[in-house]
């Protein structure tokens, strides 16, 4: 008789949980908001076997702005290799083209778009227009095909 293992599937929920920045976390005293590093080390420290196992990663209904998005995404490139859907709708993330911030942010939102894996990256109810993703979908037609933002 054969033995059928399944690969446990990890859906990570930080929704609404006043993560921010990492610079505007420290700058705020009481209360004292999470930061982005320290949301990204407690799933680091929580999950630190089954970091593969993560398919849905919802970020949603925090403060994250560019800076905070970029580090987010530059960690689930390197670290959350199978992630499936990511939601970082209802933050504040910003089409600041031309920073050097949003560069970092526009890197690694292509390289994560890139994963064969990933089906989905919510954006909506930021501060991205249409605009915004005509620039992205010239781009990469295809990729940008699995941003959200509604």
């Amino acid at each position: 008789m054969s033995e059928m293992i399944f690969a446990e599937v990890i859906k990570v929920n930080y929704n609404n949980r006043s993560i921010s920045d990492d610079q505007i976390a420290e700058s705020i005293r009481n209360p004292k908001p999470e930061s982005v590093k320290d949301a990204i080390a407690k799933i680091e420290r929580d999950y630190k076997d089954k970091l593969l196992s993560i398919e849905v990663l919802n970020l949603r209904e925090n403060n994250i702005g560019i800076i905070g998005a970029a580090e987010i995404l530059k960690f689930a490139v390197k670290n959350l290799k199978n992630l499936v859907q990511i939601d970082l709708s209802y933050n504040r993330i910003q089409d600041v083209r031309g920073y050097k911030d949003y560069e970092e942010f526009e890197y690694w939102l292509q390289r994560l778009l890139e994963q064969d894996s990933l089906q989905s990256i919510n954006l909506g109810r930021n501060y991205l227009d249409l605009d915004w993703y005509r620039y992205i979908r010239a781009q990469l037609p295809d990729e940008s095909l699995k941003i959200m933002w509604q």
